[in-house]
């Protein structure tokens, strides 16, 4: 039986500013799952924490089956917070 190694965010969602309150929308979004038998999959019963944004959000976390992408989160961080600056606003509206 095949045995899961990680999950990759391949395609960040298309929304990536919140307000405080809003829900997480994965629209856009596509995660793919890696196995040890080298193949792999599109998934979408992952789960996202938190899913409703607060003040003290300022990144979530994609997990699958006990395996979460902590380097595509990095990533898209980084990327979102280079927009911020860029363009002056935050997570908070």
């Amino acid at each position: 039986m095949r045995e899961l190694t990680k999950i990759e965010i391949i395609s960040n969602p298309d929304k990536t500013t919140y307000k405080i309150g809003e829900s997480f929308d994965s629209e856009g979004m596509t995660v793919k799952a890696f196995y040890d038998d080298n193949s792999s999959e599109f998934i979408t019963d992952y789960s996202v924490e938190p899913s409703v944004m607060t003040e003290s959000t300022t990144s979530v976390t994609v997990s699958y089956k006990g395996k979460t992408d902590n380097d595509s989160m990095m990533r898209m961080n980084a990327e979102t917070k280079a927009v911020y600056e860029k363009y002056g606003t935050s997570m908070t509206g």
